[in-house]
């Protein structure tokens, strides 16, 4: 009787634990199927909406990567967060993303990429100094 209250008991928790290990084993990109109902619209809107948000998801890993290997300062980084959460809250309280719209956030990041590329390229000195 013990021996089949211990089974029951690990048949449970296997079961409890099995979505977890489901959604451990799931890609990174999988990412759209969970925002999907989020980033709402249709067609192309929500094209150039998914475009910009895995371009902001990019970046932000970048961002954060870098920071961690303290090849830009905090300031810096600060300050990259800060232009990232500009174009994020814009796609997340916008409505409409019009084609305008669009070109001028992909620009935004675009700015973003080429000066985190500079500024992390500015710093091995101090890179190297920690070693």
């Amino acid at each position: 009787m013990k021996g089949m209250v211990w089974l029951v008991g690990v048949g449970v928790a296997a079961a409890l634990l099995l979505p977890a290990g489901a959604q451990a084993q799931r890609r990174s990109d999988d990412w759209y199927r969970d925002v999907r109902p989020y980033l709402g619209g249709s067609g192309e809107e929500a094209a150039r909406r998914v475009r910009l948000w895995e371009e902001f998801t990019r970046l932000r890993s970048e961002v954060k990567r870098v920071d961690r290997r303290g090849d830009i300062s905090l300031k810096d980084a600060d300050h990259f967060y800060d232009r990232l959460d500009h174009v994020a809250d814009f796609l997340k309280n916008d409505k409409n993303l019009s084609e305008k719209e669009y070109n001028r956030r992909r620009g935004e990041l675009d700015n973003v990429a080429r000066d985190l590329e500079r500024a992390s390229r500015s710093r091995p000195a101090a890179r190297d100094s920690r070693r």
